[in-house]
């Protein structure tokens, strides 16, 4: 319904307008809808706006990642396993130094 075909006392009264209104829609269709927008598919005229809460309804990604950006994490989550094994080392020889510090303070006593 168009609101500039009305008279202004039509426009305003509220119970001729819903508050709100509901959609009906496959979200299997609509995920890959949006998904086509977002990788600039879209043929028409101007690109319709995809509102967050839309996004994470759709559970959608904000980006999708490059290949070169999922190298880079696997190579850092390989770097921090890494690091990770190496301060367990360390800290594994300094608890072993800790209980033979406190055997020596047993039996010195």
């Amino acid at each position: 319904m168009e609101l500039l075909y009305m008279l202004p006392h039509q426009r305003n009264k509220e119970n001729w307008f819903p508050y709100v209104i509901f959609y009906e829609c496959h979200v299997n269709k609509l995920r890959d809808h949006v998904m086509c927008i977002q990788k600039d598919k879209w043929l028409g005229y101007k690109k319709p706006f995809i509102s967050k809460n839309l996004s994470e309804t759709l559970l959608l990604p904000d980006e999708q990642p490059s290949l070169k950006k999922i190298e880079d994490d696997i190579e850092n989550l390989k770097n921090y396993q890494r690091n990770a094994i190496g301060n367990l080392r360390e800290q594994k020889n300094d608890i072993k130094e800790l209980k033979e510090l406190i055997e020596d303070m047993k039996t010195n006593k």
